[in-house]
């Protein structure tokens, strides 16, 4: 999960430095939209569809019992935001009235932070499978 918001992430970077062009008058207000499109279809939508089936078959990973509140801010975000752009591509019903929720940028650290402890911890244990270590190895302080 964290290498698929690793993605968003850059490809929002790349999306952002082809939308700045449009305040230097290079880009048109439809060529703007076209991108945010193209950027939509081709990157965000499908990542987030990914992310989705992750959180949906694999919830059980998470650790502890509650699910980090980023998840929910991201599913809601992921939600709206393609909702609201498959309303007007395929419905041309416009629900630019309502507030996008914004994406939670908080995602990515809390992911990295999960990722290096697993990662941590799967390398403790696999260390101790190894012949002739008799015990787990503490944690360093």
């Amino acid at each position: 999960m964290f290498n698929l918001v690793h993605q968003i992430v850059i490809a929002n970077h790349v999306q952002q430095r082809i939308l700045s062009g449009s305040s230097k008058g290079k880009l048109s207000d439809e060529q703007y939209l076209r991108v945010r499109r193209f950027f939509q279809e081709r990157f965000f939508f499908p990542i987030h569809a990914e992310i989705t089936q992750i959180l949906k078959n694999r919830l059980h990973l998470v650790e502890g019992a509650n699910m980090p509140p980023e998840f929910y801010q991201y599913l809601k975000h992921s939600i709206q935001e393609q909702s609201q752009s498959m309303l007007w591509n395929n419905q041309q019903i416009d629900t630019s009235f309502v507030q996008g929720e914004p994406y939670p940028n908080e995602l990515y650290q809390v992911l990295k932070e999960s990722l290096t402890r697993l990662m941590a911890e799967y390398a403790k244990y696999t260390r101790a499978l190894e012949p002739g270590v008799k015990e787990l190895p503490t944690e360093p302080k």
